[in-house]
């Protein structure tokens, strides 16, 4: 009998165990996932791509509150957040992410075409791909991110996408806020093809169709360097590399070395697409900025 009570209790207490994903939590806003490894990093990652989804449906994530509780300095080489471009399946990131000041290291090698859930393809960052209701505060994040990519590349967020596919004749939905966020990762890609070009940002590679993305106080140190093989594209910027929609970027900070053939202290294109608002406020470049053809400024280096 004292046997049997035995493995009643380790089948128990392993159910427990498996029940109870991350540090602790339940993922809710009051009570929201505890992060405290490099390993349950990897864990929401895995989390993600195991969930049963379709294009343009929501995942694991969604919705969900994530709490950082210490420094992670083991180099994190899984991007969180992925983008299947020609695939059915949808593993962006759509979620909420507190850092609490906290830092996370890097070491990722983003690579087009190879082990899109580890690496992220085409795009890359901590947060490779994300959309839906998205908002990552009080990070730092420092380390590298090198590799051969399609789209674009951030300390940060790599995309901001409309959830689905992200191309233009998708609706407009999603709404991203990055605040009080610090890229200390040199950043150096290239892109995969004559074709494309990278983007590459400090705080946020680009964004695809989506209604409104707020990035506040947030500062990039991190060199920044796009490799292209066609004149026209390689963008780096300091905050935002690439954007398409509403934009406010407010109280930010370049202070890294940023070049491509096309490159911004602050941002790359600022253009008013579909009468949609791209704005600039209070925010400064004391980095030098190398770019070609004039496609260069202290803060925005296409107009």
């Amino acid at each position: 009998m004292r046997f049997l009570n035995l493995i009643l209790f380790i089948i128990l207490y392993s159910n427990i165990l498996v029940a109870q994903p991350f540090g602790s939590g339940d993922g809710t806003e009051s009570n929201p996932f505890q992060i405290y490894s490099k390993a349950h990093l990897e864990e929401l990652q895995d989390s993600i791509i195991m969930s049963p989804v379709n294009t343009g449906t929501t995942n694991f994530s969604n919705g969900k509150y994530f709490i950082l509780m210490n420094d992670i300095t083991d180099s994190m080489r899984t991007v969180i957040g992925t983008r299947h471009i020609n695939s059915g399946q949808d593993n962006t990131f759509q979620g909420n992410f507190d850092g609490q000041g906290y830092k996370i290291t890097l070491a990722l090698n983003p690579t087009f075409g190879a082990n899109v859930e580890r690496s992220g393809g085409g795009y890359g960052g901590l947060f490779g791909a994300v959309s839906g209701n998205v908002e990552i505060k009080n990070l730092i994040v420092d380390g590298y991110i090198i590799g051969t990519v399609s789209g674009s590349v951030g300390g940060i967020v790599g995309v901001f996408m409309a959830q689905g596919t992200g191309f233009s004749w998708m609706p407009d939905e999603g709404n991203l806020t990055i605040k009080n966020c610090i890229n200390m990762a040199n950043i150096s890609v290239r892109g995969h093809s004559q074709t494309y070009g990278p983007y590459a940002g400090g705080i946020i590679g680009g964004t695809n169709y989506v209604n409104t993305i707020i990035i506040e106080d947030c500062i990039n140190i991190g060199n920044i360097e796009t490799i292209s093989q066609i004149i026209i594209n390689g963008r780096s910027a300091g905050i935002l590399a690439g954007g398409h929609k509403n934009i406010l970027i407010n109280r930010c900070i370049n202070a890294g070395y940023i070049k491509g053939n096309t490159a911004g202290g602050i941002t790359v294109e600022y253009k008013n697409f579909m009468n949609n608002d791209f704005n600039i406020t209070n925010s400064i470049n004391i980095g030098i900025v190398d770019g070609y053809q004039g496609r260069t400024g202290a803060i925005v280096g296409e107009y």
